[in-house]
């Protein structure tokens, strides 16, 4: 099977070669799964149809008991369901995940809707609503919302979401009842654009 796959692959490398460079991406892609769908059609040998195979099924809504108690009542207490956080996060066991896209074009708002998800995102894992900002910093970057002469000012402007009095570095920054709001005011406004 992979000594296949591995000659199917380099004919397929050899093939995207001849592209222009901006189309080899997805040529590669379309031809490996055309590749890969048609290997799917292969017929099961009787003795394997025979066994029963024991396979978990993928889950397809939140398991409860993966999300931390804390969060629970946050859900409740702001009329979210734990369904919704599925629409932004991937949760399983130990693994969260984000799903969601932020749409918005303002920087400022990006960055702290991005903080606010973070610390939810933790909240699920551990409880504790709050996140390192130089995490954010990089996330930021990574997703091009990142504004260098304005980042600490948006987060100054911003210091009602916040328990903290001051931001030091290294340490998390953990959400007020303010902060706890507007990421459920973030959610809501998140799962509705996800709709248009």
């Amino acid at each position: 099977m992979y000594e296949k796959l591995n000659k199917e692959i380099q004919k397929i490398l050899e093939i995207v070669k001849q592209c222009p460079e901006k189309f080899q991406e997805k040529c590669f892609e379309l031809l490996l799964s055309n590749f890969l769908e048609s290997e799917k059609k292969v017929t099961i040998p009787e003795k394997v149809k025979e066994k029963k195979l024991d396979v978990t099924p993928i889950k397809e809504k939140v398991e409860e008991e993966y999300i931390h108690v804390k969060v629970k009542a946050f859900l409740q207490k702001y009329g979210l369901s734990i369904d919704q956080l599925g629409k932004l996060f991937l949760i399983e066991e130990h693994l969260v995940e984000p799903i969601y896209k932020i749409k918005t074009v303002k920087m400022a708002k990006s960055q702290i809707q991005l903080s606010l998800l973070e610390a939810l995102k933790e909240a699920i894992k551990s409880g504790n609503f709050r996140f390192e900002i130089e995490g954010i910093r990089s996330l930021c970057k990574d997703k091009k919302f990142y504004d260098s002469a304005n980042f600490s000012a948006t987060f100054n402007n911003n210091k009602d979401l916040f328990k903290n009095e001051t931001f030091k570095k290294g340490e998390p920054l953990e959400l007020s009842e303010e902060g706890m709001k507007e990421l459920a005011d973030t959610i809501n406004e998140l799962i509705t654009k996800a709709k248009e």
